[in-house]
């Protein structure tokens, strides 16, 4: 399958309401992959990353360090530290679901959780290619590729800078008037060196800085 279509995000939060400007086409042959799942960002070639990030929700900020880890089974693990040692997050993933391990008071909300599990769900996971539904090419701009995407989950559109076919954004509609903006940029490695995600509509961002790949 082609590479620039080759990343999906998972949310979990909200269903996208309207539609896409133009229509889309049927999901083909030419959108299946060899193992029926579609690779996510941080999905592998890894064993532990570590990144340096911060959170930024409701006006409190928190900072702290990130770790993404393949557990056995297919499961991946998500944790968050505080700059003095206190876990403030721990998520664990299957395939296709997100389950809380634990979470500070301060931030076990859950319609706060639920933004995070789609956010950290992105990063981590794939979802099937049957649950693509339609999708469509659009033309380059500016060195970049992107293609709109509609899936049982929603709809997206992914920006593939086209030198070499890295996924450099992601866009989601949530609702009317708000949507979540992801970015990313590398360096020598196929995983970024940088993560940003922004909710429009919601006083929610983060920002992750790569520190350590194993």
């Amino acid at each position: 399958m082609p590479a620039r279509i080759q990343v999906i995000l998972i949310l979990f939060l909200c269903q996208i309401a309207g539609g896409l400007n133009a229509p889309l086409q049927a999901a083909d042959t030419n959108f299946q992959s060899t193992d029926s799942v579609v690779v996510a960002v941080l999905g592998c070639g890894y064993n532990t990353l570590t990144y340096k990030g911060s959170m930024d929700v409701f006006k409190k900020h928190f900072s702290g360090l990130y770790f993404f880890k393949q557990m056995p089974d297919d499961k991946k693990r998500m944790v968050v530290l505080s700059e003095f040692g206190l876990n403030l997050l721990d998520f664990q993933f299957t395939n296709d679901s997100a389950q809380l391990m634990n979470a500070q008071e301060f931030l076990n909300k859950p319609g706060l959780i639920e933004l995070m599990k789609g956010d950290f769900g992105f990063l981590v996971n794939g979802i099937r290619t049957s649950e693509v539904l339609k999708h469509r090419h659009l033309t380059q701009k500016k060195g970049v590729e992107r293609t709109k995407v509609k899936t049982e989950k929603g709809q997206f559109t992914l920006y593939y800078r086209v030198t070499d076919q890295r996924l450099v954004r992601v866009k989601r509609r949530q609702g009317w008037f708000s949507s979540v903006k992801y970015s990313f940029t590398y360096s020598n490695s196929d995983l970024p060196e940088e993560i940003r995600i922004r909710h429009t509509g919601l006083p929610f961002k983060m920002k992750l800085k790569k520190i350590k790949e194993e």
